[in-house]
């Protein structure tokens, strides 16, 4: 797509925008403008979607949090695949601050934190899920797995044991506890 096409677009758009009394400046690509299917951010308060403007309640909306909220989560995982382990947990955490409710985020912060050997911060990561969703067997597991990585084996084995009986089919956790009393020298049956 030539610039000045580009251009066309850019301002076809923003009329709209100023009609309804937004000012902000636009940033948007032009892949984006010509083959948006899902929403694509343009400010705070607008997104596009299939080529048409479509505005939110208010900046504050639900809609809004939870769009923000996937793409910071999406972009974590971009930083992780690449090897960026602070800007991974970085992203989690605005995301934890815009939508403080989603447990899952804290299994993932929990996880950066202990791929960074902040063990620490990764407990505390998946207490402050566990706080939110105390039947989540997975924060059990990975604050089990990696109090055993600091070799509090009768943490470890609690939390595994709790992971295990709200998911007793799931065998990742009982592996896991096998794997663990190996390595802490108790005999597994």
């Amino acid at each position: 797509m030539k610039k000045e096409d580009l251009e066309k677009k850019i301002n076809f758009l923003y009329k709209p925008l100023k009609k309804l009394g937004q000012y902000g400046t636009i940033f948007i690509a032009s892949y984006m403008i010509s083959k948006a299917t899902v929403p694509v951010m343009l400010d705070g308060a607008y997104y596009l979607q299939n080529n048409e403007i479509v505005a939110f309640p208010d900046s504050t909306s639900e809609k809004l949090k939870k769009y923000k909220f996937h793409r910071l989560v999406d972009k974590s995982g971009d930083y992780l695949n690449q090897g960026f382990i602070d800007e991974y947990i970085e992203f989690l955490e605005e995301a934890s601050d815009i939508l403080p409710q989603e447990y899952p985020v804290y299994i993932l912060k929990g996880i950066g934190y202990e791929i960074k050997g902040n063990y620490k911060e990764a407990i505390k990561s998946f207490d402050e899920g566990l706080k939110i969703n105390s039947d989540c067997a997975d924060l059990w597991y990975y604050k089990g797995e990696t109090l055993a990585t600091m070799r509090e084996y009768s943490k470890a084995f609690e939390c595994l044991d709790k992971a295990i009986a709200l998911e007793p089919e799931n065998d990742r956790y009982t592996k896991g506890k096998s794997r663990i009393l190996n390595k802490a020298g108790i005999i597994s049956i």
